[in-house]
C-alpha cells in the first residue's frame, strides 16, 4: 500500500495543472510531467535548469525582479487573482500562462512553487478578438459612413468620428444625448421617432432607405441616408437601434440643380412650341378660314351638298384653331404674368370643367400676383398634372382643391373621389410618371409631397411649398 508521500507524488505528477519548484538563486528544481508537456520539453530535461529558459529574452530581466522581490515578500497569490504571465518553449513559440505562487522555507532559504495552467488558446482568441475589433475601430474611424447605436429611449450609446465630425460635436459630448430632441430637425422629428418606436416595439426588425435632415450643433442642417435595424440581447429582447448613415447634401443638391436645369429647359422648349404654334400654325389656318370666309356668299350658289361640305369643312379649320390655341395656352400660359397665378387657376379649372365631365371645388386665400414666375409656373404646373392624372386614371367625378399661404409656406391640398391606388405600386409604373414629375418640381422648391391613396378610396395629395427659398425663383421663362 502507498504512503501518503507517495500518494502526494502522484497526485502532483499527473494533475493537468503544471508545477515546479524554483531555488532561491532561480534554478528549476523539480517540476511535474504536466509542466515538461506544457513547454515542450522531455522528462528530466529542465531539472538543474535557470528558470531564464521559460522566460522570453525580452522578458528575462523584468520577470527576474519580480521574482527577488516576491523572495522578500512571500505571499501567496492563488490562482483565481488571475495573474498571467508570457513563457517560450523549447520550439521558440510562446505560451500564456495563469500562475498561482506559493513558498517554503527550508534551512534559511526560500523555495518558491508555482501552479501554471495552460490559457494559450484562450489567450489567443483574444488576441484575435482585439485584433478584429481594432480593425473595427479603425474601420468606424476612416469610415465616411456615420455608425450610430440608440438606447431603447433614444439616447445615443455609441457614434464614429465621422458622425461626431458632420454633427460638430466630441463623441464625449454626444454620448447620452437624446438623438432626436438634439439632432433631428423639427420637420423630420415626428416621422423618424414614429419609425424608432416601430423599430423598437419589434413592429419592424430593419427599414429600407430611410432620408432625413439632421442639424449640427452649429445650426447647419445635412441631409442624410440611413439603414436602420435592431439589436437585441442574449434573451432575444430588443435594447435599441444601430443605424448607418450617407451625407447625401451634395449629391442631393446636385440631383435638384439638374432637375432644376431639365426644367427650365422644359419650359423654354414649351415657350418656344407655343409661340411657333401661335405666330405661325395659327397665323396660318386663321388666314385659311378668312379666305374661306370670304367667298361663302359665292359657295351658297352651288349645290346644297356642296355648300354643306364647304361649311364642314370651314368649321374643322375653326374648330382646329381652337384646339391649337388651347393647346398653346397649356404649353405657355401667359395668363400668369399678365394677370398673377390666381387667376390662371381660375381659367385652368373653368376649361377643365367645360371639356369634362368633373366638378371642380377651388378654393384659396388669394395668391400673390407679386409671386417670382417661374414659382407660380410651377404650382401651375403641378396642378395642371394632377388634374390630367385624374381625369386620365381616376375615374373620379369630383375634384377638391385647397391652397392657402400658411407662414412662410404655401400649402396644397388636392383630393378626387375615383378609384385610388397603391402608392407603393403606382410610382413604380409608367402611370405613376405624372406624379414622379410633380415630385420633381416640388423638390426643385426645396417643398415636400405626402400622398394618402389605397385602391378605391381615392387620393389626397398634400404639398408644402416654402415661398422664401430662391431655387429657380429669379428665372424667368414667360
Amino acid at each position: 500500500m502507498l504512503s501518503n508521500t507517495a500518494y502526494c507524488k502522484l497526485i502532483y505528477q499527473y494533475i493537468d495543472e503544471g508545477i515546479i519548484v524554483v531555488s532561491q538563486g532561480g534554478t528549476i528544481l523539480w517540476v511535474n510531467e504536466s509542466l515538461e508537456k506544457i513547454f515542450g520539453y522531455e522528462s528530466g530535461e529542465l531539472l538543474n535548469k535557470p528558470l531564464d529558459i521559460l522566460i522570453p529574452k525580452a522578458f528575462i530581466g523584468s520577470h527576474d525582479q519580480k521574482r527577488k522581490s516576491y523572495i522578500k515578500n512571500p505571499i501567496p497569490r492563488p490562482r483565481h487573482h488571475n495573474l498571467e504571465f508570457e513563457g517560450i518553449r523549447k520550439d521558440g513559440k510562446p505560451i500564456w500562462l495563469k500562475i498561482g505562487l506559493n513558498s517554503f522555507e527550508d534551512d534559511g532559504e526560500v523555495y518558491s512553487i508555482a501552479q501554471l495552467t495552460n490559457v494559450t488558446d484562450k489567450r489567443l482568441a483574444e488576441i484575435n478578438m482585439q485584433k478584429y475589433a481594432d480593425r473595427a475601430k479603425l474601420f468606424l474611424k476612416l469610415s465616411k459612413t456615420i455608425f450610430l447605436e440608440l438606447d431603447q429611449k433614444g439616447n445615443i450609446q455609441l457614434i464614429n468620428d465621422e458622425g461626431c465630425l458632420i454633427l460638430g460635436v466630441s463623441q464625449d459630448e454626444a454620448v447620452g444625448l437624446n438623438w432626436f430632441n438634439t439632432f433631428i430637425s423639427d420637420h423630420d422629428r415626428p416621422r423618424i421617432k414614429l419609425l424608432f418606436n416601430e423599430l423598437i416595439n419589434g413592429r419592424i426588425s430593419d427599414t429600407k432607405i430611410v432620408t432625413s435632415s439632421i442639424e449640427s450643433k452649429s445650426g447647419e442642417k445635412r441631409l442624410i441616408q440611413w439603414h436602420n435595424t435592431v439589436i437585441k440581447n442574449q434573451k432575444d429582447k430588443i435594447t435599441g437601434t444601430l443605424s448607418s448613415g450617407i451625407d447625401i447634401t451634395e449629391q442631393e443638391a446636385l440631383k435638384k440643380s439638374q432637375n432644376n436645369i431639365v426644367l427650365l429647359a422644359t419650359e423654354k422648349e414649351r415657350k418656344r412650341v407655343a409661340m411657333e404654334l401661335h405666330d405661325g400654325v395659327i397665323q396660318t389656318l386663321s388666314a385659311v378660314s378668312m379666305n374661306l370666309k370670304s367667298i361663302r356668299e359665292a359657295i351658297y350658289t352651288l349645290p346644297e351638298s356642296n355648300q354643306k361640305a364647304f361649311d364642314e369643312g370651314l368649321n374643322l379649320v375653326l374648330n382646329t384653331i381652337s384646339e391649337i390655341r388651347a393647346i398653346s395656352h397649356d404649353l405657355m400660359p401667359s395668363i400668369i404674368i399678365n394677370h398673377g397665378l390666381e387667376k390662371a387657376l381660375n381659367d385652368l379649372i373653368e376649361r377643365t370643367t367645360e371639356t369634362n365631365n368633373i366638378m371642380v371645388n377651388y378654393q384659396s386665400d388669394g395668391l400673390s400676383k407679386s409671386l417670382d414666375q417661374m414659382y407660380a409656373l410651377n404650382i401651375y404646373r403641378i396642378l395642371q398634372e394632377l388634374i390630367q392624372n385624374t381625369i386620365k386614371h381616376a375615374e373620379a367625378d369630383s375634384i377638391s382643391i385647397q391652397i392657402q399661404k400658411i407662414e412662410e409656406f404655401i400649402q396644397i391640398i388636392y383630393q378626387d373621389n375615383g378609384i385610388g391606388f397603391n402608392t407603393n405600386l403606382h410610382l413604380g409604373n409608367s402611370e405613376g410618371m405624372g406624379i414622379q414629375n410633380i415630385k420633381a418640381r416640388i423638390d426643385s422648391m426645396n417643398g415636400d409631397i405626402t400622398i394618402e391613396s389605397s385602391k378605391g378610396k381615392g387620393v389626397i395629395i398634400m404639398a408644402s411649398l416654402p415661398i422664401t427659398d430662391k431655387i429657380l425663383m429669379e428665372q424667368t421663362v414667360i
